[in-house]
């Protein structure tokens, strides 16, 4: 091999070492990376090659990253998975080397182009967050996939011609948007495209080979002649150090001439064509008796169709100006090809979702040693609640804002949601610890997993702070609706649904996209708390502020949920509803385009009560409910809490036209999902039973209606809050059960307290005053 680098090997030995490297991808790896060390021709003292990287241990810093351990070694250096502090998820750390490692201007190059990929933003091109110098070397911090290489996953399991296509035409696309933003690849190959357990196709690597290998500025591209032209565009010699793995390389890299667009599509076919037919498309036959170095590395697919191999040997042609002239136009051809068969598989088969670790949210616990310790994340958990921490100055602020409301129940009141916070943080840092130790400790999870659940804990543990940031300045009104808020948090148990989180929409690759996204989502988490306990006017008006930065974002999930919320509060504190309804229906579009079928769900309900309620719009109600289930259906299972509303807005509906039976049914159906989602306590079943009472004293049966408001009301007392909105009216249906019964004394009870809850909670005219009002006169009249 050292022969062969260094250019001394006889013709006849030369030809023959180059015709086996041609058939033997193992040979031509390994004379690759030996190249690569190889090419450096300073070997003085003092001047030799920093040594590697691989020392680096866990824990150790490189920059602001922390290094969690080594993933593998290349040509052009280690590659170690490190935690980033700021995106508080784990990415991959390639720490590069090669000649010259302390050079200033390889240095800039380099940190030039790794920023110029990170500007890129494509489902199929490997992210790149960070670019930097550590010692006298550069690294590169980027999107850490787990999954196989095209080459490992050939091996993997036997593939169809089609399968092979479609993740080939995945990695076009994912070239392409490179190309189309300035930056050429070079060293496209099997190894360098990644597929994901779960997510899109990934090509990684762009661009980076030439500058981790060459000396000279730019010399790669510069269209340099080579002191020894090399033979053949396979060969590797000191004298005609070339850029990029000998099998997959164009012509016109071997020469030395500058790179383009064609360069890299003759990469893409040959490894295609290799992939599909065992073979490349320029290899000599092996020589005789040498069946061995022929045998293809994975069971070649049969039934490839003739079309589509003369698109790969244009595409792989010797000549440039042969080629396509573009990727778009070759991903073309081939879809062109598949549409003529009829046999297409679409792209999206393979790439099932958008890599889901961009929404990572896991953060490390203490250390020993080398062990990673799963430990609670005190310092976020202070910000938000500490569970059963009496002294904690948050908890406290809490308390006082609840003493100053003047309720004559408000230390009982207190008392429910401290006690609802402090169950749910328990909960939360359970689930946070059993969510990292089965990846790290038990080995039972995968990385993407553990991602996906550390995401959704992070989002609970952001609606916590958001309640608890607003309850530390609540007045009365907020305090009212302190426990309803508290029990309405999202549940944790959620957060071990996979199949759920797997259905949610990726958040942005791209940095500080990524940034301006999530303290987006905090203030409107802040906004969606003071829509349960706050003046709705101010959310609105918070709201409508938050617009134009959310839509600079390009989020469309972001977008869906703001303008869901827009519309909800507009059809509280405005006098026309049809802007309510605009709203609403842009909510619906917006998220049903971006696949957030919870937030299209949402406004569904919301308009559909708002159509049956405000509008009159009976018939376009009932659709839009089968909408908001559709939604819920494609969403999949552990929704049953937004059924449960779906079908009681459904029974309401079936009230105003007059259909009892049938709603009375829907309702009781409601009632028993919102029992099993969230028991049979809570207070939301409570809700579902005083409509249930209304539902009985439609259908003539008080007995059964005085039952329902009875329960509820106990359950509100027990554990919601007995000084609320809700119970007021659940109060009022209680005694218009127990006037029909005849028992006028204890309906008047009823009523006055109700009224006066009433009263205490809203002003003096408030039209849901009049319920218990018009109660009080049927009993005058009736004694």
């Amino acid at each position: 091999m050292i022969a062969f680098l260094g250019g001394s090997l006889q013709p006849d030995v030369l030809s023959s070492v180059e015709e086996h490297i041609e058939t033997c991808s193992a040979c031509a790896d390994l004379v690759t990376w030996a190249a690569a060390d190889h090419s450096s021709t300073i070997r003085l003292p003092g001047a030799e090659r920093p040594p590697p990287l691989g020392a680096l241990t866990p824990g150790a810093h490189v920059g602001r990253y922390q290094i969690l351990g080594p993933l593998g070694r290349g040509g052009m250096g280690e590659v170690y998975a490190a935690y980033h502090p700021d995106l508080d998820r784990r990415i991959a750390l390639k720490a590069v080397h090669g000649p010259h490692g302390g050079s200033g201007e390889r240095h800039v190059r380099l940190l030039r182009e790794a920023r110029a990929i990170a500007r890129l933003s494509h489902p199929n091109v490997i992210t790149v967050h960070d670019a930097g110098t550590f010692g006298d070397r550069v690294f590169i911090a980027m999107e850490l996939v787990d999954g196989l290489t095209i080459d490992k996953w050939l091996l993997a399991a036997p593939r169809t011609w089609r399968q092979i296509l479609d993740v080939f035409i995945a990695a076009g696309r994912g070239l392409a948007a490179a190309h189309a933003a300035g930056v050429i690849h070079r060293d496209f190959k099997p190894q360098n495209v990644m597929i994901p357990k779960s997510g899109a196709v990934r090509v990684m690597d762009f661009g980076l080979a030439r500058l981790a290998d060459s000396d000279g500025p730019e010399a790669a591209d510069a269209g340099a002649e080579a002191e020894a032209p090399v033979r053949t565009f396979t060969s590797v010699t000191m004298t005609g150090a070339i850029i990029g793995t000998p099998a997959y390389m164009s012509p016109e890299q071997a020469r030395r001439e500058p790179a383009d667009q064609r360069s890299d599509q003759f990469s893409f076919c040959v490894a295609l064509y290799e992939a599909l037919y065992g073979t490349r498309p320029h290899a000599p036959a092996p020589a005789t008796g040498d069946a061995a170095s022929s045998e293809p590395k994975h069971a070649v697919p049969g039934g490839v169709p003739s079309w589509l191999r003369g698109v790969l040997l244009r595409g792989a042609s010797l000549e440039r100006a042969q080629r396509c002239r573009s990727m778009d136009e070759l991903i073309a051809a081939l879809d062109r090809g598949r549409t003529r068969l009829r046999r297409r598989v679409s792209v999206a088969a393979v790439a099932l979702a958008t890599m889901a670790l961009a929404a990572g949210a896991w953060r490390l616990g203490q250390r020993n040693g080398d062990r990673i310790v799963c430990a609670v994340p005190a310092a976020r958990v202070a910000r938000a609640w500490v569970p059963g921490a009496t002294g904690d100055p948050r908890r406290q602020a809490i308390h006082r804002a609840f003493a100053a409301s003047g309720r004559p129940t408000a230390e009982t009141g207190w008392e429910r949601v401290a006690n609802v916070l402090d169950d749910y943080m328990r909960g939360w840092s359970a689930m946070y610890v059993q969510t990292c130790e089965a990846t790290h400790v038990h080995g039972e999870q995968s990385a993407e997993v553990l991602d996906l659940r550390m995401a959704c804990l992070g989002d609970g543990l952001d609606q916590v702070r958001a309640l608890t940031d607003a309850l530390m300045t609540a007045d009365a009104g907020f305090v009212s609706q302190a426990v309803t808020a508290a029990q309405d948090l999202t549940p944790v148990k959620r957060c071990a649904n996979v199949t759920l989180l797997r259905s949610a929409v990726p958040l942005p690759k791209e940095e500080r996209t990524l940034h301006e996204v999530e303290a987006l989502r905090s203030s409107l988490r802040d906004l969606q708390v003071l829509r349960e306990i706050g003046d709705r006017r101010r959310v609105l008006d918070g709201a409508l502020a938050l617009r134009a930065r959310v839509e600079a974002t390009g989020y469309k999930p972001l977008l869906a949920e703001l303008t869901e919320l827009i519309g909800y509060v507009r059809m509280d504190v405005d006098t026309d509803p049809a802007q309510a309804e605009v709203m609403f229906r842009e909510a619906i579009v917006i998220a049903d385009a971006c696949r957030d079928d919870i937030t299209a769900a949402k406004a569904a309900l919301s308009l559909s009560f708002l159509l049956s309620y405000r509008l009159g719009k009976q018939e376009e109600a009932v659709f839009i409910l089968h909408l908001a289930d559709a939604f819920l259906e494609r969403n999949g299972p552990g929704n049953e809490r937004f059924r449960a509303w779906a079908v009681a807005g459904e029974a309401t509906i079936r009230y105003r036209r007059g259909e009892f039976q049938k709603a009375r049914e829907l309702t009781e159906a409601s009632v028993a999902l919102r029992e099993k989602t969230v028991g049979p306590q809570h207070p939301d079943v409570a809700v579902g039973l005083t409509m249930l009472a209304v539902m009985w004293m439609a259908c003539d049966r008080p007995d059964a209606a005085l039952k329902a408001a009875t329960r509820a009301i106990d359950i509100f007392r027990q554990h919601g809050d007995p000084e609320g909105f809700q119970i007021a009216v659940t109060l009022s249906d209680q005694g218009d059960a127990l006037n029909a019964l005849g028992r006028y004394a204890d309906a008047e009870r009823a009523y006055q307290e109700s009224l006066r809850i009433f009263r205490a909670q809203l002003n003096p005219e408030h039209p849901e005053s009049a319920y218990p009002l018009h109660g009080l006169g049927d009993v005058r009249i009736a004694e």
